[in-house]
C-alpha cells in the first residue's frame, strides 16, 4: 500500500494508467494540487473515503479476511516551525502557529475519520512538522545534521504536538521503532536522524524527518522490521519526483484466524 502526497488528479490518473488493474487507486478529490493524494492498493477495497476540507484520502482494505484502514494525509506546508524556531521566535509563538495550522489538520482527520475507524489503521503522510521525539533529541551532532551552510538549527528541543497528539490516540511512529534515538541503529541510519526533508541541496535550509508512517494496533498486530528512505531512483531513466524523501516501511503483521 502507497500514499502519495501533492499528487495532482492528472497526475494520479497517469500513475493509475501506468500501474494498471493489478493496483486499487483512490484520489482524495481535491481540486488544490498542494492538498491533493491519492493511495494505491494492492488489496481489494471494500470502502473509500476522502475529504477536501481535511487534506486526506483513505480507503479500507480487505486483509486476507480482515478490515484494515490505510489513510494518507497532507498537513499544512506553511508556517514551517522549524523555519521560526530559527528565526528567532518563542517557543509559544510557534506552539499557537502549529496549533491553527498542522495540529488543526490532524485533529480534523481524527475526528471526521479516524477516531470513527474500528479496526487497526495505517496513516502516512507529509505531515510539515517534526515529531516530538526528534525534537527532544540534544545530541549537539543531531543538530550540526540538521543545519546547512547559511542557516543553523535551534539546538533548544521543542515539543511538536502533532506527533503528540497521535500518540494519545495510540498512533506508532514505525520509523521510529526501527530507528530508536540513541540506539546503534539511530546511529547507523543511513541517512542520520531519518531526514525526509529535503532532497534539495540547499545552502540555506533546516533538514528534519517531517514524512511519516504510523500504525494503530487493533485485531492485528504490528510489528517493523525495516525501514529505508529512498531519495533517487536507480538505474532509471526518470528524475527522482520529489523534493522529499520517500520513507518505506515493511510490517510484519500478525491476526488470529477464526
Amino acid at each position: 500500500m502507497v500514499g502519495f502526497q501533492e499528487l495532482s488528479y492528472a497526475g494520479f490518473l497517469v500513475l493509475k494508467d501506468m500501474i494498471g488493474s493489478e493496483y486499487h487507486c483512490v484520489h482524495s478529490g481535491s481540486s488544490a494540487f498542494w492538498s491533493a493524494g491519492a493511495v494505491f492498493s494492492k488489496f481489494p477495497v471494500f470502502h473509500e473515503f476522502s475529504s477536501e476540507g481535511t487534506n486526506g484520502a483513505g480507503i479500507t482494505v480487505n486483509f486476507y479476511g480482515k478490515p484494515l484502514c490505510f489513510y494518507n494525509s497532507h498537513l499544512t506546508a506553511w508556517p514551517y516551525a522549524p523555519y521560526l524556531l530559527a528565526d528567532g521566535k518563542s517557543k509559544e509563538e510557534v506552539t499557537t502557529t502549529i496549533e491553527s495550522t498542522q495540529l488543526r489538520d490532524i485533529t480534523t482527520i481524527w475526528d471526521q475519520h479516524l477516531k470513527k475507524i474500528p479496526h487497526p489503521v495505517i496513516l502516512v503522510g507529509d505531515h510539515n512538522i517534526p515529531s516530538h521525539i526528534d525534537g527532544g533529541i540534544t545530541d549537539p551532532e543531531h543538530h550540526k545534521l540538521r543545519s546547512s551552510v547559511e542557516w543553523k538549527a535551534p539546538e533548544a528541543p521543542f515539543a511538536y504536538p502533532v506527533s503528540q497528539f497521535l500518540s494519545e490516540k495510540k498512533f506508532v511512529d514505525s520509523y521510529r521503532e526501527v530507528y530508536p534515538v540513541g540506539s546503534d541503529k539511530f546511529k547507523s541510519d543511513p541517512v542520520p536522524g531519518g531526514f525526509t526533508w529535503t532532497v534539495l541541496d540547499n545552502k540555506k535550509e533546516i533538514f528534519d524527518r517531517i514524512d511519516f508512517v504510523y500504525y494503530r494496533e487493533g485485531e492485528i498486530k504490528f510489528q517493523p522490521v525495516g525501514a529505508y528512505l529512498v531519495d533517487k531512483l536507480e538505474a532509471h531513466h526518470l528524475v527522482y519526483a520529489s523534493d522529499h524523501r520517500a520513507v518505506v516501511v515493511d510490517l510484519v503483521c500478525s491476526f488470529t484466524m477464526k
